[in-house]
């Protein structure tokens, strides 16, 4: 009985009645029977195939490979090297060597987890929401491992969680990107950097510090940024002022030219107002005396930090200056009309303490 190559079977001896059968030829009748239902694919699961099950072409309304209770979902070829998924006669999705196409929204499984350290986030983090309890940083595997579309959420519960990209990558344009407390921010990879996804135009906090007995505060890898502000309540060994400066090399040196700054500065004294201007080698941000010891709080914006194009400053301040509570109003900036990508706060004199924050708006 064997099958001639397309599954027909045909018997090997045939008899004639009422004659004597050769057992030799029975036995081979039998022994042909016994190998093709050894050969072929048991119902209850006792064994499996050993060769290529061959099926019908098929349609997304009557697939090839189907169920008894549902005959119109399952698998059919939808073209030369392209399989296709129906169900209820309708094509689902195809797939073929260029990629997986879905038919409607793509949904990707949503993986909650809480975070109380530091995490490198792998490429099975796809879609996942990761919320982090306490600072941390999230570092992320290579852009070309994850790939293009790999994306992940994280949420910075009451603390700050700095992202840190693999090697030289990005994110949102910057080499590390920190995600302010009680905020969220999405990644999203392209297979070479990362990109963020949030409210566009918002403050965002860059950096909170608070120092002791340090010559000078430096922000580096501010390129990303059109808008600073910063704000503080410093003290200074020495009586002095509180001044800034600027750089183009992301902090490995600082402008400090003599004519580098303009600045208009107006002081409140009592009752009295003055005001004087001048091209400085560092732009004022405090009274130009701040007695030594003394608070001296401020808030400053600044304009076009990382734009081609002079940098404007605007600063508020008060604090004791000769043992008298001053107010200021500082107005200028660094004149050269290129992007700067770091910025230094130093004392003139003596050595700075206290809390500092800066923020921005990306552009």
């Amino acid at each position: 009985m064997p099958r001639n190559g397309s599954g027909t079977s045909s018997v090997i001896n045939t008899f004639v009645i009422d004659t004597v059968a050769d057992p030799d030829e029975v036995n081979a009748n039998f022994n042909d029977v016994a190998d093709q239902l050894t050969n072929s694919l048991p119902r209850d699961g006792q064994a499996g195939m050993n060769a290529p099950l061959p099926l019908q072409n098929g349609t997304a309304a009557l697939p090839a490979l189907t169920f008894s209770s549902d005959e119109n979902t399952g698998i059919y070829r939808k073209a030369a090297d392209s399989v296709g998924v129906s169900g209820n006669g309708l094509e689902i999705a195809y797939f073929n060597s260029t990629g997986l196409f879905v038919n409607g929204a793509q949904v990707t499984g949503t993986v909650y987890a809480s975070k109380s350290g530091s995490y490198t986030a792998l490429a099975s983090d796809n879609g996942a929401i990761h919320r982090y309890t306490a600072a941390a940083t999230a570092s992320l595997t290579a852009a070309a491992t994850l790939g293009s579309g790999w994306n992940y959420t994280i949420i910075a519960d009451g603390v700050t969680v700095t992202i840190d990209p693999n090697g030289s990558e990005t994110v949102g344009g910057a080499t590390t990107l920190i995600v302010p407390a009680n905020s969220t921010v999405k990644i999203i990879c392209d297979g070479s950097n990362f990109h963020i996804s949030q409210k566009q135009n918002v403050w965002e906090t860059i950096e909170t510090r608070v120092v002791s007995a340090t010559t000078s505060i430096d922000f580096t890898n501010l390129s990303a940024f059109r808008t600073l502000k910063v704000s503080g309540v410093l003290t200074s060994t020495s009586a002095g002022a509180f001044v800034m400066r600027t750089s183009t090399n992301n902090g490995s040196s600082y402008d400090a030219g003599a004519s580098d700054y303009v600045q208009q500065v107006g002081i409140l004294t009592n009752a009295t107002y003055t005001g004087a201007s001048s091209t400085p080698s560092s732009m004022q941000i405090s009274h130009g005396a701040v007695d030594a010891n003394q608070a001296w709080s401020f808030d400053m914006i600044i304009q076009n930090f990382n734009a081609a194009a002079s940098t404007m400053a605007d600063v508020k301040g008060h604090g004791t200056a000769g043992a008298t509570i001053t107010k200021a109003d500082i107005g200028g900036g660094r004149i050269a009309a290129t992007a700067c990508n770091a910025l230094r706060i130093m004392h003139t004199v003596g050595n700075i303490a206290g809390p500092i924050i800066i923020e921005g708006i990306r552009g």
